[in-house]
């Protein structure tokens, strides 16, 4: 159900945006950034992918020279994440000590957020989702107009400036904008706690108001109960996004595998054993004579390769075994060198699906979802379907990371170990770019409907329920 996207998107609220305002010295701060930026030389495998050495260096250089006067530690971390983003690798990411102001004041609630949640359709048209807040003239599906007197549209790409993304990839900035809105604006634009809002009212009548900041618990309090009286659940039910779910739609012989994450943890927490629960769908499937799987990986950023793999060994239609990606990465006994090493396809399964296979992709789709979106392209003819993934489309930067902690301003720096290059016959920019592509609908957001999921069944039925 879609409602379990919403609340997805509002569970990743970070709790790292707090504002500690305790200046650190200029000096530790750029020691800080020395540290930073030789631990990316040394562990980082795939660093100039995209980026000159010589380009790369000059612009540390001259991000370091803007560090000329003490920062708190959220005004340090703005130049912590400018420096990452000219790598174009979304698996670099900075983040915040457990120790830190930042977390031990945000996790108290003592810090308040915008009290709305705002989400970016992707012609960066802004809406009010749910209201927080007290005002109640303020109805869910109006259109945003600025805050504070700045136009949205600025807002927005005043985060979208600080978002670190892979080569040529934007759906990534929409997807993370519309998870951390509230959290993204007071770490990027401004820390206030009090908002004056235009907004278009659902009548078409444009309007301001002037909102008060929320606690992230009463924010999140709200907008789950507001969720649940949309789409009619119980207010004592839990709602929890299940890790891997399946559906069967016998009149169009349609098979449906929603695969959420393929992160080996939450799958564990979920119950799920992925091996297995892949196979009780594939027996169904052949069982059921179905002609059409549908492979949902919208929302899913990444995990583990070997489930992929599992997945693909059923949907491969050939059993040759090409060579489908490189790994290269950093050699642990011997500094600064790194070692590669290829990988072949899985073997085909015996009872392998023969049929038509779909991928619904969305710019949460990352990591290993990417990884699926186009190796079943490559292996399955598989039709990608929906919008653009989160990630690029001829490899990625990942694997195990090395966590490099900067003692001064208690900022941690993951860097990914292992590049992974994919050997597909077309290269893309950016990311896998959807044969049928589907934007959401606002409407989604208060209906039990999923838009794109029946723009792909009412395709397949007009070309043909059966094989």
């Amino acid at each position: 159900m879609l409602y379990r996207f919403v609340l997805l998107l509002v569970s990743l609220l970070p709790n790292l945006i707090v504002g500690a305002q305790t200046k650190i010295p200029t000096a530790e701060l750029q020691e800080d950034f020395a540290v930073m930026r030789d631990k990316i030389c040394k562990y980082n495998a795939g660093l100039y992918e995209f980026v000159e050495e010589a380009q790369l260096m000059n612009y540390w250089d001259s991000l370091a020279a803007t560090i000329t006067q003490p920062m708190t530690e959220r005004e340090f971390s703005q130049v912590i994440v400018k420096a990452l983003i000219p790598v174009k690798e979304r698996h670099m990411s900075q983040g915040f000590s457990k120790k830190s102001e930042y977390t031990i004041k945000y996790t108290k609630n003592q810090r308040k957020v915008l009290p709305l949640y705002v989400y970016f359709m992707d012609n960066d048209d802004a809406y009010i989702l749910r209201n927080a807040s007290t005002d109640s003239t303020i109805q869910p599906g109006a259109k945003l107009l600025a805050i504070n007197d700045k136009p949205i549209q600025h807002v927005q790409q005043q985060i979208f400036d600080h978002i670190i993304v892979d080569q040529g990839v934007t759906s990534w900035k929409y997807f993370e904008t519309n998870a951390k809105f509230n959290a993204l604006y007071y770490q990027f634009v401004d820390t206030v706690s009090t908002f004056n809002i235009q907004f278009v009212d659902t009548l078409g009548i444009t309007k301001s108001a002037i909102l008060e900041g929320v606690t992230r618990k009463v924010y999140l309090d709200s907008v789950n109960t507001q969720t649940k009286r949309i789409f009619d659940i119980d207010s004592t039910e839990t709602i929890i996004r299940k890790p891997l779910s399946t559906e069967f739609y016998d009149s169009i012989s349609v098979a449906k595998l929603k695969i959420s994450t393929f992160n080996k943890e939450k799958l564990r927490k979920g119950k799920v054993q992925f091996k297995s629960a892949v196979n009780t769908f594939f027996d169904e499937v052949a069982e059921k004579n179905i002609a059409h799987v549908i492979i949902d990986v919208r929302g899913n950023t990444g995990g583990r390769i070997k489930y992929l793999a599992h997945v693909l060994s059923y949907i491969k239609k050939s059993e040759e075994r090409p060579e489908l990606l490189d790994r290269t990465y950093y050699r642990w006994l011997k500094p600064k060198e790194t070692r590669s090493k290829e990988e072949k396809a899985p073997k085909q399964q015996k009872d392998y699906f023969d049929g038509e296979v779909y991928v619904l992709t969305d710019g949460g789709s990352y990591s290993a979802a990417v990884m699926m979106a186009v190796f079943a392209r490559e292996l399955a003819d598989a039709k990608i379907v929906g919008q653009p993934t989160g990630g690029r489309y001829n490899g990625t930067t990942a694997g195990s990371f090395k966590e490099v902690k900067l003692k001064n301003s208690n900022l941690r720096v993951r860097v990914p170990l292992t590049l992974f290059s994919y050997f597909v016959e077309e290269q893309e920019e950016g990311g896998v770019q959807p044969d049928i592509e589907v934007s959401k609908k606002i409407e989604n957001f208060f209906e039990k409907s999923d838009y794109q999921l029946e723009t792909l069944l009412e395709h397949i039925e007009q070309n043909g329920a059966s094989q």
